[in-house]
């Protein structure tokens, strides 16, 4: 983690900015992609089919000015606090006591027609992940945890993102014109 860290990964914006999870490091669901932003100019790391769909959604809207995919949530103090408070254990790496760093699919930078910006957090889920299923309620802990997480941090635009509330004909047409 602090080797990441001290590399730049997790920090910076628009062109210098340098995801925390990159597709190399981590197995995802579907297929994942190394795909060059145009508002941002530079490649960003897309972890499943319909994290590509989303991102290229941001990239249509003429409201975001910048895209932030995978971005830590470093643990400190405040989000262990944040998840004792909820009622939610903290995730740690396998084994270990070692708090482990939660990441938002997407951090974007919206800007409103009179120039004011603000930042949104989106976190992108298959539907079939909120199925009843053994994991359901872990998953869902662990979405409570990210928002309260970025509402804490004075970022109150969480919203999760699945295939269905995006429009599949639109994805389908961004797809094809990308």
């Amino acid at each position: 983690m602090d080797r990441h860290i001290a590399q730049g990964y997790g920090q910076g914006e628009g062109a210098n900015c340098k995801p925390w999870l990159r597709v190399q490091e981590v197995p995802s669901e579907g297929r994942s992609r190394k795909v060059h932003g145009t508002k941002t100019g530079r490649v960003h790391h897309l972890l499943s089919d319909i994290e590509y769909g989303y991102f290229l959604i941001l990239e249509f809207s003429e409201q975001v000015v910048d895209i932030r995919e995978q971005f830590p949530l470093f643990p400190t103090e405040q989000t262990i606090e944040i998840s004792s408070q909820l009622g939610i254990r903290y995730p740690k790496f396998h084994g270990t006591m070692l708090p482990y760093v939660l990441s938002t699919d997407f951090l974007v930078t919206l800007q409103a027609s009179d120039g004011s910006r603000k930042l949104a957090a989106r976190s992108v889920k298959c539907e079939d992940a909120l199925k009843p299923a053994d994991t359901l309620k872990r998953t869902i802990e662990k979405l409570e945890l990210g928002k309260a997480i970025w509402h804490a941090r004075d970022v109150s635009d969480w919203k999760l993102v699945t295939e269905n509330t995006m429009g599949s004909t639109l994805v389908t047409n961004l797809v094809d014109l990308h």
